[in-house]
C-alpha cells in the first residue's frame, strides 16, 4: 500500500550515501515507494576520455543500487547519471519528477566540524521546495525516537502531522518540543520584565496544549516539552538529552520574510545536528496519500463495514485501522471504529474514536465555510470591479 508514492535518492557513492541508502530502503519498503535514482558529476575541465569513463563507472555504480533497490522489492522507474552542479540538478529533477521526498547523505564536511553536513546538503536543504530527508547516519535497531520542534505555525502543523505518520509507521518514540524565547531588551530603568516573561510563558504553555489538541496520537508513545531560552540553543540542548534517530522540523520554502523565523533556526540547527533529519517546506510539504490510495481506502472502508454488520468486530477494527494508515483524518473510518468498539463494551477507545471523528468533522466544517466565504467574497469582487 503506497504512503509515500516518489522519492529521490541523490547519491555521489561516498560513504555518507550509503548510509543515505539504507534509510531509503527502510523508508520505501516501509511505505511502499518507488525511487528514483540520481547522481551528478561536477562540472569541471575533465578530457572527454576522462568524462566518459567516469560517466561509465558512475552508470555501473548506479546499476548496482537499482538492483540492490529491486532485491528489497522496490521499483525504480528511473536512474540518471548527469553532468552539472549536484544540488541543482537535485532541485530541478525533484521538481520535474514531483516526488514527495528527496533523500540525500549529509556528504563532505571540513574535517573541524564535528557532525558533518557538506555544502551540496546545505544548499539542497537551503533552497528544494520539497521535502529533504539528510541521513547522517542510519541506525542500525531503526528509527526509535523522533523529535519535532513546534512553533505553532502552519509548515510546523505539518511537520508534527508527518512526524506522528512517521512514528506510528516506524513505531518510534515522538517527542513533541516548543521553545519560549526571552524579551529582548528587557529592562526600563534597571527593572526587568520578569512579569511579562512569566506571562509569556503561561500564555504560549496554554496554546502548545491547545495546538496538539489538533493532533491524533493514538497508540503512539509521545512526550511533549515546554522549554525556555533561545530557539537554537534550546533545541540542541534537546536532541543531546533526548537522543534522537530523527529529527522533523518545519521551514519557509525559498522565499518569504517568515524565513527568517523558523527558516533560520532551522538552518542554524541542521547544520550541528548529530543526528539525521528532516526538513519540511512550507510549499510543499509531505503528502503521504495519493489518488491511487483512494481506490484502496474506499475499498478497506467498505469490507469493514461489511464485517461490522456480520458482527466480526475485530476484523472491522483491523479495516478501519488500515482506512486511517492511508488518510489518519477519514472521519467516516473513525465513526465506525466508534460503533465497533460500543459492541465489544470498550468505552474508552469507543469515546476516544467518537471525539476524533467529531474534531475532524468540525475541522472540516470550517474549512468549509472559509472556502464558501472566499468564494463569495471573489464573486463580490468580479462584479464590483467596475464601479
Amino acid at each position: 500500500m503506497k504512503l509515500l508514492k516518489n522519492i529521490l535518492f541523490a547519491t555521489d557513492f561516498s560513504r555518507s550515501s550509503a548510509q543515505a541508502l539504507s534509510m531509503c530502503i527502510d523508508v520505501a519498503k516501509t511505505l511502499g515507494s518507488q525511487v528514483f535514482l540520481l547522481h551528478v558529476i561536477e562540472n569541471g575541465h575533465l578530457p572527454d576520455l576522462t568524462l566518459n569513463m567516469v560517466k561509465s563507472a558512475a552508470i555501473e555504480a548506479l546499476e548496482k543500487i537499482g538492483y540492490d533497490l529491486h532485491q528489497n522489492g522496490i521499483k525504480v522507474p528511473h536512474k540518471f547519471v548527469l553532468n552539472g552542479v549536484p544540488f541543482d540538478k537535485i532541485i530541478k529533477y525533484a521538481d520535474f519528477y514531483n516526488v514527495n521526498l528527496v533523500i540525500i547523505g549529509s556528504g563532505d564536511f571540513a574535517k573541524n566540524e564535528p557532525f558533518p553536513l557538506g555544502l551540496t546538503a546545505q544548499k539542497v536543504v537551503r533552497k528544494s521546495a520539497k521535502p529533504v530527508w539528510v541521513v547522517k547516519n542510519y541506525p542500525e535497531k531503526g528509527i526509535q525516537r523522533i523529535i519535532c520542534p513546534v512553533d505553532f505555525s502552519e509548515v510546523s502543523e505539518k511537520a508534527l502531522q508527518n512526524a506522528i505518520h512517521f512514528a506510528r509507521n516506524f513505531e518510534s518514540e515522538l517527542l513533541v518540543t516548543h521553545v519560549v524565547e526571552p524579551i529582548t531588551g528587557g529592562f526600563i530603568g534597571g527593572i526587568a520584565f520578569e512579569e511579562d516573561q512569566d506571562d509569556i510563558f503561561e500564555t504560549e504553555q496554554q496554546q502548545f496544549l491547545e495546538f496538539l489538541e489538533k493532533f491524533d496520537f493514538f497508540n503512539i508513545q509521545w512526550h511533549h516539552m515546554l522549554k525556555r531560552g533561545p530557539a537554537f540553543a534550546s533545541i540542541l540542548e534537546t536532541i543531546d538529552s533526548y537522543k534522537p534517530d530523527l529529527l522533523i522540523m518545519g521551514s519557509t520554502g525559498r522565499v518569504g520574510i517568515s524565513r527568517l523565523l523558523l527558516g533560520s533556526v532551522a538552518e542554524k540547527v541542521t547544520r550541528q545536528l548529530p543526528c539525521s533529519f528532516i526538513v519540511e517546506k512550507q510549499d510543499e510539504p509531505i503528502q503521504v496519500i495519493t489518488e491511487a490510495t483512494r481506490n484502496d481506502l474506499q475499498s478497506l472502508y467498505a469490507e469493514g463495514n461489511e464485517l461490522l454488520e456480520k458482527e466480526f468486530l475485530r476484523e472491522a477494527i483491523e479495516e478501519f485501522e488500515q482506512c486511517l494508515n492511508i488518510d489518519l483524518y477519514y472521519e467516516p473510518a473513525w465513526t465506525a471504529l466508534s460503533i465497533a468498539y460500543d459492541r465489544l463494551g470498550d468505552t474508552k477507545n469507543a469515546e476516544h474514536c467518537r471525539k476524533r471523528a467529531m474534531q475532524i468533522h468540525e475541522t472540516n466544517w470550517k474549512k468549509k465555510v472559509r472556502a464558501e466565504i472566499r468564494s463569495k467574497s471573489a464573486i463580490f469582487n468580479k462584479t464590483t470591479k467596475h464601479f
